[in-house]
């Protein structure tokens, strides 16, 4: 994906990328998390070493459920190696993180199936790919994703796929 058009609008995407970052609606693997925060801390704070509270910049920047015990300690790491970055540099640094999601840029449609049970099914259309992710059992919380370049057969009337 491209930058934005604008400053205004690439601070628009950037804002909103944060967002669903502390929203969890993007995955972030164990490693990521205290480095999207360094990267908000060092656009914020920039190199203001000991006088940062890295508690309210995870608090601030991550999901709730990956304020685990000690990240704090990993920020403030993370945040020391971005030193001498300036705010363009770590904004930057932080889009392309974001860009390269596979999700990234998608435009998502919310689609309910009453069956037996009720499926809630995400359709996501991006420019390079097509993703359907089902909730089979909102009890049990069931996730399948399946990208479209790997499935080779779908019959969506009996909710059968087979993965290629």
């Amino acid at each position: 994906m491209e930058k934005g058009k604008t400053d205004m609008e690439e601070n628009l995407i950037r804002a909103q990328a944060m967002e669903d970052v502390r929203n969890d609606l993007f995955p972030l693997t164990d490693q990521e998390p205290a480095y999207v925060a360094a990267l908000q801390a060092q656009m914020g704070y920039a190199d203001a070493n000991g006088k940062i509270n890295y508690s309210d910049i995870a608090v601030k920047h991550l999901p709730r459920r990956l304020i685990v015990s000690g990240i704090e300690k990993e920020i403030e790491k993370k945040h020391i190696e971005l030193k001498g970055k300036t705010y363009a540099e770590a904004a930057d640094m932080f889009m392309k993180f974001i860009r390269q999601w596979p999700l990234y840029g998608s435009t998502i449609f919310e689609v309910w199936v009453k069956k037996s049970e009720i499926y809630f099914i995400y359709s996501i259309f991006s420019p390079f790919d097509i993703c359907i992710i089902f909730y089979f059992n909102i009890y049990f919380n069931t996730l399948s994703i399946f990208f479209y370049r790997f499935i080779s057969n779908l019959i969506p009337m009996k909710f059968q796929m087979n993965v290629g």
